[in-house]
């Protein structure tokens, strides 16, 4: 099955033919998924017996799926046909990071390995990070997974690398991706669930509808009073987890 990135804008092309004896003014929809919604609609005119190539321009759905995609036909208010498609894969797009250290932007994962062997090697990185789920229904108490490929150098036993995810403005409600002593340097790719709101003194603080960053930390684990020393400390790497209520 094709696969598309959500958010990403393709158009399908739908070869139409008008098999009467008579001109005919046409409409064609678009529709993905079990419900059936309305992606994209044209509207078209053929001569008898022409054909040609009908353009609809589509923007991909947000959550991530397997979405069938139907075509329908109509003409002077009457539907003609509804065809079956291929379906499709939706898959979350991945936030290529920036450099953490220097924040340069890149648009490949090999554009930034290549920038962090040339002016950062041998240093902890993030690669990149995606969401399951663009919006999140903000739940006191729930978490929301965030997807993340990082690069860590190797350590010895009894250390340990933590890269921390998080968004708003507490690092305290992270999740971690760890990576344990005694692991040669390499890429790795975890899941870190981070708690949604903070409870402290009985209340619950919650972060504000809407887009929000999402932030990393990095720790060396087993040094002396590694949480006071992050590697890097409340970097944006380009992610955004949309809260709904």
């Amino acid at each position: 099955m094709p696969q598309f990135s959500s958010g990403e804008q393709k158009t399908a092309i739908a070869p139409m033919t008008n098999p009467t004896g008579k001109a005919f003014d046409y409409l064609a929809e678009l529709y993905m998924g079990t419900d059936l919604a309305l992606m994209s609609e044209a509207s078209f005119h053929l001569e008898a017996g022409e054909s040609k190539d009908i353009r609809l321009p589509v923007t991909m759905p947000s959550a991530a799926g397997v979405y069938p995609v139907y075509l329908g036909v109509f003409s002077n208010g009457t539907n003609i046909a509804l065809y079956q498609a291929e379906d499709v894969v939706i898959a979350i797009a991945r936030r290529i990071a920036p450099c953490v250290y220097c924040g340069a932007q890149f648009t490949t994962e090999s554009d930034l390995v290549a920038h962090m062997e040339t002016n950062h090697p041998g240093k902890p990185y993030v690669v990149w990070a995606s969401l399951p789920e663009e919006n999140v229904l903000l739940t006191p108490g729930g978490q929301y997974s965030i997807k993340a490929k990082v690069f860590a150098p190797p350590t010895v036993v009894g250390e340990s690398w933590i890269f921390a995810f998080w968004s708003y403005q507490w690092e305290c409600i992270a999740g971690f991706i760890v990576i344990d002593g005694g692991t040669p340097a390499g890429f790795h790719i975890g899941e870190a669930a981070s708690y949604h709101c903070l409870h402290r003194l009985g209340r619950w603080y919650c972060p504000p509808l809407g887009e929000n960053i999402v932030y990393s930390d990095c720790y060396l684990a087993g040094v002396d009073r590694w949480y006071s020393n992050p590697v890097w400390k409340s970097v944006d790497i380009g992610l955004r987890v949309n809260f709904i209520a």
